[in-house]
């Protein structure tokens, strides 16, 4: 095994340096990883502090989500970013001009834990039962909704 680490990202990896003919019959019928892109790399990436892997993968995302709806804004509470959907687990924020200071976060109708609300901020805990895909976020005080947003972040199952 030999390390490596990205010129760009600085992440740091293993790689075998054994080749494997899997056309020898070496490994018979059992299931393989290889990369679904083949990427070059060559000393000039890594001088010019150019990472090839990280293009590729760039290339080939489907960029940045939808914008978010409704009157209020929920992001991920690590970063507060927009573009970092929530998780299940995690923290998230969500912000808007409430009027109260909420009391009650449900996401795709389940209640989630808030650890600190004003009239403006309430940061939460989402539901470790959520499950990617959309769903909405509702913000609420004494069972009156304040504020709403739709995330493609996660609902939980019933």
């Amino acid at each position: 095994m030999a390390g490596f680490t990205l010129p760009g990202s600085g992440f740091s990896g293993q790689y075998s340096t054994v080749f494997v003919n899997q056309n020898e019959g070496v490994i018979p019928d059992l299931p393989t990883f290889n990369p679904d892109i083949p990427i070059s790399t060559r000393s000039t990436d890594c001088f010019a502090r150019f990472d090839p892997v990280m293009a590729a993968m760039l290339a080939h995302s489907s960029g940045a989500p939808a914008p978010p709806s409704g009157n209020a804004i929920a992001v991920n509470g690590a970063s507060f970013r927009t573009d970092q959907r929530v998780a299940p687990g995690s923290f998230a924020s969500v912000f808007g001009a409430f009027g109260q200071t909420p009391d009650e976060i449900l996401v795709g109708g389940t209640a989630a834990r808030i650890v600190s609300a004003s009239e403006m901020q309430v940061n939460f805990l989402v539901p470790a039962c959520a499950a990617l895909g959309a769903t909405s976020i509702s913000v609420r005080a004494a069972g009156v909704e304040l504020g709403n947003h739709m995330q493609k972040g996660g609902a939980c199952a019933s």
